[in-house]
């Protein structure tokens, strides 16, 4: 169920960015792209919850804005809210939890917006 799970996620995230990566990126990539990560299950019978994390990363050296990975951003989100993605053996309801930016010092030169997701499998 996970493999198929990401499989229909990184579907919908390529249908919205040509840079999309599970779990990490390559070693060199180009800005922005897009990092979606299925970290955890919780039986939560008479269903099963995942976290979904989406990171949306952009370089961070004074010549780009944050405006482009907001906008990227917002259109992932406007169809993952509240969506409902059906196959044949369930059916997945997904709600955002949280949204923040974040360009801490840490981060080695990018910044990030990460969006966290609950995905409820029924």
């Amino acid at each position: 169920m996970n493999n198929e799970l990401a499989d229909r996620i990184k579907t919908y995230l390529d249908t919205k960015h040509t840079r999309v990566y599970r779990n990490k990126s390559v070693k060199t990539p180009t800005y922005p792209y897009v990092v979606y990560i299925l970290n955890s299950a919780s039986d939560s019978y008479p269903t099963t919850d995942y976290r979904l994390v989406i990171n949306i990363v952009e370089k961070n050296d004074g010549t780009v804005s944050i405006r482009t990975a907001e906008d990227l951003a917002d259109a992932i989100h406007a169809g993952l809210n509240t969506k409902v993605l059906s196959s044949t053996n369930y059916k997945t309801h997904l709600t955002l939890d949280s949204r923040q930016f974040d360009d801490d010092d840490s981060l080695s030169g990018v910044q990030i917006i990460n969006m966290q997701y609950t995905i409820r499998v029924y």
